[in-house]
């Protein structure tokens, strides 16, 4: 491919980048809507955007950990960019380097298979229009396509008797263009959609007896509660600076990513003048599944891989004072590439506050409250909202909380098949389904060389040194390799797992270190060897360890949707990479199955998920001394 920069561009990238900002962005300070544009014209000018090519991330080039120290030179500002050519169906990987305004490197994913784009929609559309099986679909309830709208969603599971290898595929469904596409489903009418080659390859009419079609509204409950009053602007104790931030003792940065959503950088905490210390290089979600448990034909293809298909950062939605944060929190807005290339302003998604952390401690006639720091974001991926928070205690306790909400998935019905779902309203069944969410942590705990130990309690045998049968103590083993590092709970036996630093001890004689308190993860129940189960395979264990990566991001693979199941984890873990002493990445799951209730239509009160990691031998002394 030829790539050039002509003159004017460059011109032009030049001033472009030099009114963004009077000084240069931090490292890692997410691209500004300058640095957007500057790089979507450096690919227009060396031929690799143009009007038929979709532009899948276009993000800051993350600097390499060890390029961040204190006395280390500021590295080069670079943008990653992703590209996908609708005519060519290549996927393509570039870097530009903004500093010296060229193209650094351009990778072609020969095989790649992406997600489906703006410009799939509007051909599925266009391809149902002139479907013969799908208007007969529509005719034989009564409707025509004027009534309804395609609702879009990843391919989910594919039949290979039709789908032809390497074709990228899109499933649609309908709704009612009356009601809400939430809760109007046109019930048992599908269409599989070969985007490549630009056809509709089945249509699936699975009722025979179409259930009556009701128009519901977008109804929602009303309120019960007033809005929170506004507190006064700089009521807080943080401290924000651009996208830096300080607090008690801890210090991190953030940013939010267009596939990730919200991401935690240098992740530190100190009590008080002592020197902080590093506990991760990055966190953030890296992976859902949310695969559905009805197995009739029009719904046995369902799931969905969030992250990789539809993306948490372009989702994200803006935050609402007095509701989905409290009195005086801070809203801030985030600037992300659109599909072409373009910066767009997404107001107020990211929330930072202080709320009360409950009962900090207490004994005898003493007691001492706690407050705590919370950073949020929350997304809208089809009919459910998540609101993701990391949450922060002077105590140097790290909380992620989950608040799972919005709207069932719904089926239209004449009455509810108990084995797949709940009647929740006259002509609709919700429908039983999984989350699970996959977690990556880069831990660097005081300093990049890490293990990560595996922790159980158990019962001594009854003999002269216990004999009233009331000894326990616990076992500590430490997982050495990547192949012995896909660990499962045991609650039974209490276990849990630390990462600390390997090479370090303290005062006391531990290594400084961060404990798992791990939280719910049910079985995946999709049958073992199974499509969902091979490209889902994160899920079947809590917790995974891989060396440092850092081309390693996503558990399922950067293609989830029509992936082998090769991609991911177990391909990250194939070497058998030695982890005693290295630079870990610990992947960890949480999740529930949700067996859902008539009280929770048509919108589901808040289920939490939460899990923490607690310091252990990492302070050097506790918080209230």
């Amino acid at each position: 491919m030829h790539l050039t920069r002509p003159f004017g561009a460059a011109v032009l990238l030049a001033s472009l980048l030099a009114c963004d900002s009077p000084t240069r962005p931090a490292p890692l300070e997410p691209l500004t809507a300058a640095e957007i544009t500057a790089a979507a014209a450096l690919l227009r000018s060396g031929g690799l955007l143009d009007d038929s090519v979709t532009v899948l991330l276009l993000v800051l080039n993350e600097p390499d950990k060890g390029s961040l120290g204190a006395t280390s030179p500021r590295p080069t500002r670079r943008a990653d960019a992703r590209l996908f050519d609708q005519r060519s169906e290549l996927v393509t990987d570039a870097v530009v380097d903004l500093d010296s305004q060229h193209i650094a490197s351009v990778a072609h994913r020969t095989g790649a298979i992406p997600t489906f784009t703006s410009m799939d929609g509007r051909l599925a559309r266009q391809l149902l229009r002139t479907d013969s099986r799908w208007q007969s679909g529509l005719s034989r309830r009564g409707l025509g396509p004027a009534d309804v709208d395609a609702v879009q969603m990843g391919p989910g599971t594919l039949d290979t008797a039709w789908t032809t290898p390497g074709h990228r595929y899109l499933r649609v469904t309908a709704a009612l263009r009356a009601g809400s596409p939430d809760g109007a489903p046109v019930e048992g009418l599908t269409a599989l959609i070969d985007l490549s080659a630009r056809q509709v390859v089945d249509v699936i009419d699975a009722e025979p007896d179409p259930p009556p079609l009701d128009t519901m509204p977008q109804v929602f409950p009303a309120n019960t509660a007033p809005a929170l009053p506004e507190r006064g602007a700089g009521s807080h104790s943080f401290r924000l600076d651009g996208h830096s931030v300080t607090w008690l003792g801890w210090s991190f940065q953030f940013a939010l990513h267009p596939r990730e959503g919200l991401v935690l950088y240098q992740l530190a905490h100190a009590v008080g003048n002592a020197q902080r210390r590093s506990i991760m290089a990055r966190a953030a979600v890296a992976e859902m599944l949310v695969p559905y448990g009805d197995a009739t034909p029009a719904w046995g293809f369902r799931s969905v891989f969030d992250v990789g298909e539809f993306g948490l950062g372009t989702t994200a939605a803006t935050l609402i004072p007095g509701r989905d944060l409290p009195a005086g929190a801070t809203r801030l807005d985030a600037v992300l590439a659109n599909d072409r290339g373009e910066p767009r302003t997404l107001s107020g998604v990211i929330g930072i506050y202080e709320r009360d952390g409950g009962l900090r401690w207490r004994h005898g006639a003493r007691a001492e409250r706690s407050r705590e720091l919370v950073i949020r974001f929350a997304t809208t991926v089809g009919n459910y909202d998540y609101g993701f928070s990391w949450v922060l205690s002077p105590d140097g306790v790290i909380a992620m909380e989950i608040d799972l909400t919005g709207m069932m998935q719904v089926k239209g019905v004449h009455r509810a098949d108990p084995r797949f779902g709940v009647q929740v309203a006259p002509h609709l069944a919700a429908i039983h389904h999984q989350h699970f969410f996959s977690f990556r942590l880069d831990f660097d705990v005081a300093g990049p060389a890490n293990r990560l130990r595996e922790v159980e309690v158990v019962a001594l045998p009854v003999d002269s040194a216990n004999p009233h049968g009331t000894g326990f103590t616990w076992q500590s083993t430490t997982l050495r390799s990547e192949h012995a590092a896909s660990r499962d709970a045991a609650a039974a036996r209490s276990r849990f797992w630390v990462v600390e630093h390997a090479d370090s001890g303290g005062e006391l004689g531990g290594a400084p270190g961060y404990t798992f308190v791990p939280g719910a993860l049910p079985d995946l129940l999709a049958a073992p060897g199974s499509s969902l189960q091979q490209r889902g395979h994160f899920a079947t264990h809590p917790l995974w360890v891989t060396a440092f990566e850092p081309d390693e991001r996503y558990p399922a693979g950067d293609f989830p949707g029509q992936d082998s199941g090769r991609s991911g984890l177990l391909q990250f873990q194939a070497d058998d990479a030695l982890l005693d002493g290295a630079d870990v990445v610990v992947w960890y799951t949480v999740g529930m199955t949700h067996v859902p209730r008539p009280e929770e239509w048509p919108i589901m009160p808040v289920n939490r998920l939460r899990f923490e990691f607690r310091p252990t031998h990492f302070l050097s002394r506790g918080p209230w001394h």
